[in-house]
């Protein structure tokens, strides 16, 4: 088992490693050159108006906080003043975590409140009971103003890793367990990572077989459906819940340990899209919406099907034993 960052789809099948994927020769390729660039917007909005955007006194939820994408969100969140609620596979972890942040966020005139700031979480996504068991967690902190869905699993092969309930492992850590969270530890803010793999999944597969008992099991393309659902649970949330902003983010393929020295992207980019949708004044009317580096992406158009969603919240209602009844 391979707990892993988010890869860049299109920079990995440039690179020939992935070739000819659920139709991934349609990705999206011209979707950056079509959407409007916030960076330049952002950072303008902000420095006019520094106390609409104030970080402080956030609760902001990063699951899979320990290492990588996640770990870079939660560091640059309590830069920035937040209360951040960090979670990891296991205490052991999380607290390493919190410790590493602590250590190289030290200047005290930067981050006064750093230690009583960092709270943390844990629970093993591959085990629903661990699952509710971070919930109930983030309930005895209290409310959250936002909640990034970071946290995935990827598995190479073709033998299906299967969680603690028999699931695919895959899908209890990247769609089961954002779905409970989001019902049992809802944010008026939700950030769900996701990928531009999803590009070349079918929805109807990815829900009809969800349990891959139809198909030969393939750990790449079981990655690439998952993100198209957590993609879909992302937009039916909006769709359903205008109190709430609910967007996806690809970070892209980083330098990161499981990325490897030579992937392509920007790590330096890779939380800042998640950091601004959580906290930014100007993201909190924005929703519906997936984003790659700060611009919005088109996604896979399965993701916005009303009947796919569905489907969707039914089939992860049905698994979980909890339905999605969002109060802020």
């Amino acid at each position: 088992m391979l707990r892993r960052e988010f890869l860049r789809f299109g920079a990995f099948a440039t690179l020939g490693a992935v070739s000819n994927l659920n139709g991934a020769q349609n990705l999206e390729t011209g979707a950056k050159s079509q959407t409007k660039n916030l960076v330049r917007e952002a950072r303008d909005s902000e420095a006019a108006s520094p106390a609409l955007n104030s970080s402080a006194r956030l609760r902001i939820l990063v699951t899979g906080a320990t290492s990588g994408v996640g770990f870079l969100t939660a560091k640059e969140l309590a830069a920035k003043g937040c209360e951040v609620v960090l979670h990891g596979r296991s205490a052991k972890s999380a607290s390493r975590a919190r410790a590493q942040i602590i250590e190289e966020l030290s200047k005290p005139s930067e981050c006064s409140n750093l230690s009583s700031n960092l709270k943390t979480v844990w629970g093993d996504f591959e085990d629903l009971a661990q699952i509710k068991s971070v919930a109930a967690q983030v309930g005895e902190i209290g409310r959250l103003d936002a909640a990034i869905h970071n946290a995935g699993f990827w598995q190479t092969g073709g033998e299906m890793k299967k969680s603690a309930d028999g699931l695919p492992a895959i899908f209890s850590v990247n769609v089961l367990a954002p779905y409970v969270l989001t019902a049992l530890a809802p944010a008026p803010r939700l950030v769900y990572v996701a990928s531009s793999m999803a590009s070349g999944a079918s929805g109807a597969d990815a829900i009809e077989d969800w349990a891959w008992r139809k198909r030969r099991f393939s750990g790449t393309s079981a990655y690439s459906e998952s993100k198209l659902l957590v993609t879909m649970l992302a937009f039916a949330i909006a769709a359903r819940y205008p109190q709430i902003a609910a967007n996806t983010v690809n970070p892209g393929w980083v330098p990161t340990k499981m990325g490897g020295a030579f992937a392509p992207d920007d790590l330096a980019q890779s939380h800042l899209t998640q950091v601004w949708l959580a906290t930014a004044a100007q993201a909190a009317h924005v929703s519906g919406e997936n984003f790659y580096h700060m611009q919005k992406e088109r996604a896979n158009p399965d993701a916005r099907n009303s009947e796919l969603q569905a489907r969707l919240l039914a089939l992860l209602e049905n698994l979980s034993g909890v339905k999605l009844d969002v109060q802020i």
